[in-house]
């Protein structure tokens, strides 16, 4: 299956990353920020890139990629999700918005509902708002045995993807995370 390259500029300044990306959810993957010139920042994060749809006013269960990592700033953890529609560019809506958003994460026949953020005006990237958001939510993760659904509302669009949650416990210390 032909892998897709992503190349995600991190909001946050730390600079690049590349993912794979497949047309199903991958697991969790450690990855490691590089500068302009290429050369390792000693930042990392864990990542995944999903696959779902997106609806809205003009489109209804069209193609979605979703890059989503969990980094450290500034002495907290975010989660952020760029989401990537039709399959190829991301998405224009953006701006700083506080509680924008939700998220909704069914895992293991619980459900589990986030505000984010919206922190970009070149694309859409959702951030947990805080770190105790951010706890809350790698707890969630922490506790799925399976990929599990979830549905992020902005605005008029609704992403449907799911998240397999494996390797993602055990690489968190991988960035310094403690649970």
């Amino acid at each position: 299956m032909k892998n897709i390259i992503i190349t995600a500029f991190l909001i946050l300044g730390m600079g690049f990353a590349t993912v794979a990306q497949d047309k199903s959810s991958e697991p969790f993957i450690l990855i490691e920020y590089e500068d302009e010139f290429g050369d390792k920042t000693g930042d990392k994060a864990l990542a995944a890139t999903l696959h779902g749809t997106f609806s809205n006013s003009a489109a209804s269960n069209r193609c979605l990629y979703v890059f989503l990592y969990l980094t450290e700033y500034k002495g907290g953890y975010y989660f952020n999700y760029k989401l990537y529609e039709y399959c190829n560019a991301p998405s224009e809506k953006g701006g700083k918005y506080k509680d924008a958003g939700r998220i909704k994460m069914k895992i293991n026949d619980q459900i589990f509902e986030f505000p984010v953020s919206s922190f970009c005006s070149t694309g859409m990237t959702f951030n947990g708002k805080t770190s105790k958001t951010t706890k809350k939510m790698v707890n969630a993760i922490c506790t799925a045995k399976n990929s599990f659904p979830v549905v992020l509302k902005w605005d008029n669009s609704t992403y449907k993807f799911k998240i397999n949650p494996l390797k993602f416990e055990e690489l968190l210390p991988s960035i310094g995370y403690i649970k």
